[in-house]
């Protein structure tokens, strides 16, 4: 197959011919056709994916300009139809993404106080002792602690 043919061939794949069709009116096999297309097309950088994406906006505008007054005028299958063109077109462009929130829980220990029996306990033995503000020593029971081992 010469160049031209493979130029034909592609383009034809670009315009919306199915590889199966090419392939049938070329004589190849379809993997032969995906192959060639794939040789012209070449890789896909960033010029080359900016381009596609104004192809297909473009593309898409058309038919939504055609279909828009249907839509207006009350044509049901044709809003349907602008409003899938829409969704594509928020799709390509970008614009469907959801918002994402962020939200980080912490959890924080809670500072370890006297307990509800101990301020009972503390209350009781400052009344007892006629100071409501006292602290009990460090032996837990009262008492003032003793220098003698039990």
């Amino acid at each position: 197959m010469d160049n031209d043919s493979e130029r034909e061939l592609v383009e034809a794949r670009i315009s919306g011919t199915s590889s199966r069709a090419l392939a049938k009116t070329y004589g190849m096999a379809i993997s032969e056709v995906e192959e060639t297309i794939e040789r012209h097309l070449g890789t896909l950088d960033c010029k080359a994916r900016m381009r596609a994406v104004k192809l297909s906006v473009a593309r898409l505008e058309a038919i939504l300009a055609t279909f828009f007054q249907k839509a207006v005028a009350g044509d049901v299958q044709a809003g349907t139809l602008v409003v899938k063109i829409l969704e594509r077109l928020s799709f390509i462009l970008g614009l469907d993404v959801p918002i994402t929130q962020r939200l980080d829980v912490y959890q924080v220990a809670q500072t370890q106080g006297p307990s509800d029996h101990e301020q009972i306990k503390r209350a009781i033995l400052g009344m007892a002792r006629g100071n409501p503000d006292y602290q009990p020593s460090g032996n837990g029971n009262g008492s003032e602690p003793s220098d003698q081992a039990d």
